[in-house]
């Protein structure tokens, strides 16, 4: 499992970014290999007029000492794409 900070999207003026849990598994065997993978969002990012909002996949807003603790680095790597 891995924790990743998708690509932000910006619409008009406001940048909209998930953070998501990657889940990926292979099985190799003499004959075959088979993989699963599955990729669920944990947090959706928006930024507006200048602020960076963080909320749960119930639409409850995070607080930025949670998203760290929750999401170590995701909010500064959101922020950094934001400017880049």
């Amino acid at each position: 499992m891995k924790i990743d900070l998708e690509q932000p999207v910006w619409i008009g003026n406001v940048a909209v970014a998930a953070i998501v849990e990657t889940w990926f598994v292979y099985h190799e065997t003499r004959h075959s290999l088979s993989a699963r993978s599955r990729k669920r969002p944990m947090a959706v990012l928006v930024h507006r007029a200048g602020v960076t909002r963080v909320y749960d996949m119930e639409g409850n807003e995070i607080s930025p000492n949670d998203i760290d603790d929750r999401f170590a680095g995701q909010l500064t790597a959101f922020q950094h794409q934001l400017h880049a």
